[in-house]
């Protein structure tokens, strides 16, 4: 009877232990300019200390993310591709959608700029001028955020993105920023991962359109009705702790050269 008692016991340990410890555990979806930045560690190590969850990242870029977590295997999400979120909002995946940090996409380029786009503050201009002298562009060509803002702008620049010139490389921001350098190619960039990683390059910051390329990543939680087999509590949590003042001193205090990579949206 003891030696029943001690291995219900003992499995019941084992058992709890295990949930517990799979509560604990919080996957994160999201996209490799955070982790490229470097905002994405910093937000890890200091959610894991400062509330003993054991966060989990998954970096495949904004829109495959999403798709993962379409498939119930991430808890929550801090994405950049609207169209994308705006899709899995109408299908009813997601109980919370908020706007959390931002900065803006920029175009970089070779120093000599053989397409002459240095200057223009349009991103459809700029563009224009990479089809038009057939200058090698480095695509993500990936599903992220970054190539949804890209197709948007030669969409709307009237510009069919094909041929030798434009490659799509399949590739995460820091491959392609090091492909692009290799090449002497443009590339569309956000510039949190420009400023930490533009010492590694060559390449030159070419051009800035505020009013086209604004990149806001937003957290994102799951339905409990579509998803309920994710870890909703840790995923509050973590949601919870990214707009709380040690969330948010997190982002404030990733700089380089004294310039913010990311602002806050909101209070």
């Amino acid at each position: 009877m003891k030696w029943t008692i001690g291995l219900v016991a003992a499995t019941c340990a084992a058992l709890c232990g295990s949930a517990g410890a799979q509560n604990k555990r919080v996957t994160l979806g999201t996209s490799t300019s955070l982790e490229f930045s470097g905002l994405l560690e910093r937000i890890k190590s200091a959610f894991e200390k400062d509330t003993g969850h054991l966060p989990q990242a998954y970096t495949p870029g904004s829109g495959k993310a999403i798709q993962l977590a379409r498939e119930g295997t991430i808890d929550v999400l801090l994405v950049h591709a609207p169209e994308a979120e705006k899709e899995f909002i109408a299908q009813g995946y997601i109980e919370r959608h908020i706007p959390y940090v931002s900065n803006f996409f920029v175009i970089v380029g070779p120093a000599g700029d053989p397409a002459g786009v240095k200057g223009t503050t349009d991103a459809r201009e700029a563009f224009r001028r990479i089809a038009r002298s057939r200058s090698l562009f480095i695509s993500r060509g990936d599903d992220s955020g970054n190539h949804e803002q890209e197709v948007a702008i030669w969409k709307a620049a009237g510009i069919e993105s094909a041929g030798s010139w434009y490659y799509e490389a399949g590739l995460g921001m820091d491959a392609v920023l090091k492909l692009a350098n290799d090449r002497q190619a443009y590339a569309l960039v956000d510039d949190g991962t420009w400023l930490a990683r533009r010492k590694s390059f060559s390449l030159k910051m070419l051009v800035r359109d505020p009013e086209r390329l604004g990149n806001t990543y937003t957290i994102m939680t799951m339905s409990k009705a579509k998803l309920p087999h994710v870890n909703h509590s840790g995923a509050a949590a973590l949601a919870q702790w990214l707009l709380s003042e040690k969330g948010k001193a997190v982002v404030r205090g990733l700089t380089v050269d004294g310039e913010a990579l990311y602002s806050l949206v909101g209070p």
